[in-house]
């Protein structure tokens, strides 16, 4: 009997070895992969649902009536909406301004336009609602104000979609 290994036996060992660290190396590379694109999905998911709320709080803020909504098919990144605030101006009574949502990539604007008693309107406050933002598109239908908002991140694209129900139908 002589001690130690065979060259055979040397070679079995050495590739059941590496077989052993290449499968354990392609695993380990395959979930950190995996959990990449797992939390890349999770943040746009969570980015897109604060938006979607951030424009539905709006939305709802101002309370337009369904007869009052503005809405172009052929400018889908376009809504806008007549809204009569009381004890807006110096007068007692009510005053009418057209609020504007509008898509100017990347980024969701409210523009606030005040009608004049000559019936111009004058631009009186834009606000950046959303930021970095790569689709939006709004969709109105008796009753309801609808959007898909979408966001783009390492080549992975989430979109969202909400409707609203305006409350104050008439």
């Amino acid at each position: 009997m002589r001690n130690g290994f065979t060259i055979t036996e040397v070679l079995i060992t050495m590739v059941v070895l590496l077989i052993t660290v290449l499968l354990i190396l392609g695993i380990a590379t395959r979930v950190t992969i995996v959990s990449a694109q797992s939390l890349t999905t999770i943040e746009l998911a969570d980015d897109l649902l604060k938006a979607a709320m951030e424009l539905r709080k709006e939305i709802i803020k101002a309370g337009p009536k369904a007869d009052e909504v503005s809405f172009d098919p052929s400018d889908p990144a376009r809504i806008s909406f007549k809204v009569s605030v009381p004890f807006a101006g110096e007068d007692y009574g009510f005053q009418d301004y057209l609020y504007v949502i509008v898509f100017n990539r990347p980024d969701i604007e409210l523009q606030i336009y005040r009608k004049n008693p000559d019936n111009d309107l004058i631009l009186e406050k834009t606000k950046i609602l959303v930021s970095d933002i790569s689709t939006c598109t709004f969709f109105v239908s008796p009753g309801t104000i609808s959007f898909t908002i979408g966001k783009k991140k390492n080549s992975i694209e989430r979109t969202y979609f909400i409707s609203i129900a305006l409350s104050n139908l008439e």
